[in-house]
């Protein structure tokens, strides 16, 4: 068999017919660096982006975020990329009639995260964005993912209450809230300070007033969010609460916990009415009885937290709960034994008077014992609570 050259075979397929188009796609191309060298064309074209999203929206802007695809396939660096956008659905057939937007971003490699902002966008509007790639050689990608950028924010109105309506201790706040596409969140202010956030309809809010100044007039605020980002434009109300509103509800220790550093211990009172009577609140630490197994019959006073001990944190506009952090490393453990503390929280008068428990000579003071009352006069039970804690060092 005689060896035919690669342009000697070019030269006799030139006269016949094309090559079938399963091959079709494929160019060859000669050297003119001698007779045997042979160079394929790149034809395989960056691949298709699928994570393109609108990241963020303003009235006139929209953020695009993406993962760069590559040069061949999903490999390499592309050269170039092609964004456009329009008011209705981009598909392959009408690619062309898209607005193309001017300073396109250069590629980044493979798998790498790029943004690009399209500004000039007409507000309360719903824009498609979409976007090809094309490498060095000219190969283009298939289109890309349409991602939707919503520039139409939501409306939100008052449902209740209306500016006459009568309350009575509980107001409920309710807002209607609409959008083109989805409504996410509705926002409650009193007093421009945030009470509550709902996420599903009905937007409702139950505002207990009793912890404000009663008789004085009160701003109600509502402001609606939606998938996108935009927010509506708030609405306010101003609402005149009675004076002759009575608190009945008494305050609560919604949580007793251990802090390890520094070593503390976090109590959290929750008060919705006239605020709690912290001239009265103490704090008990005692090491448990099953502690001490044979040593003593029962729990062992270590320390008292009395009013001027502690500084009460309470939490920002319409929150009712109050922290108080009560810290320990003054505090001396005579006795080494176990990780477990008991705390006893009580509202009480001391008496100034003292007992001796056991024969350890730890002296506490005598009182009269009661729940933690508010200033209305309402009050909780005596909580006792057993922790569990890290013990210092001896």
């Amino acid at each position: 068999m005689s060896y035919l050259s690669p342009i000697r075979w070019w030269r006799q397929m030139a006269g016949r017919t094309a090559v079938t188009a399963g091959v079709s796609s494929l160019l060859l191309m000669w050297s003119c660096s001698g007779d045997r060298g042979l160079e394929t064309r790149d034809v395989i074209p960056p691949s298709g982006v699928t994570s393109l999203h609108c990241d963020d929206v303003d009235s006139t802007e929209v953020l695009l975020t993406w993962t760069a695809p590559g040069d061949d396939g999903s490999a390499g660096t592309a050269a170039v990329y092609d964004i456009r956008y329009s008011t209705s659905p981009i598909d392959p057939e009408n690619w062309d009639s898209a607005s193309q937007v001017s300073n396109e971003p250069q590629p980044l490699p493979a798998q790498r995260h790029q943004t690009f902002t399209v500004t000039g966008l007409s507000p309360q509007s719903v824009y498609f964005f979409a976007l090809k790639t094309a490498d060095a050689a000219a190969n283009w990608s298939v289109l890309s993912n349409v991602a939707i950028g919503d520039l139409t924010p939501p409306a939100v109105s008052f449902h209740d209450p209306l500016p006459d309506d009568a309350v009575n201790g509980i107001m409920t706040i309710q807002a209607i809230a609409t959008d083109n596409h989805m409504v996410r969140t509705v926002e409650f202010f009193i007093d421009n300070c945030l009470g509550f956030v709902d996420s599903v309809a009905p937007w409702v809010y139950y505002w207990n007033y009793a912890a404000i100044d009663n008789g004085e007039n009160h701003r109600i605020q509502i402001k609606a969010l939606d998938a996108a980002g935009n927010e509506s434009l708030p609405k306010q109300l101003d609402v005149l609460v009675p004076s002759n509103y009575t608190d009945e509800t008494p305050p609560i220790v919604s949580s007793i916990a251990y802090e390890p550093w520094p070593q503390s211990i976090r109590i959290t009172f929750r008060e919705e009415g006239a605020g709690i009577d912290w001239d009265s609140v103490f704090v008990d630490l005692y090491l448990p009885a099953e502690v001490f197994e044979d040593y003593l019959p029962a729990s062992r006073l270590l320390h008292t937290f009395t009013p001027g001990d502690f500084v009460p944190v309470t939490a920002p506009c319409d929150n009712p709960e109050t922290i108080v952090i009560l810290p320990m490393h003054d505090i001396v453990f005579t006795f080494p034994y176990g990780r477990r503390l008991k705390v006893v929280v009580f509202g009480g008068i001391r008496n100034q008077s003292f007992a001796e428990t056991c024969s350890c000579a730890v002296h506490t003071y005598d009182f009269v014992r009661g729940g933690v009352r508010d200033l209305a006069g309402n009050h909780t039970e005596v909580v006792e609570e057993i922790i569990t804690i890290r013990l210092p060092p001896y």
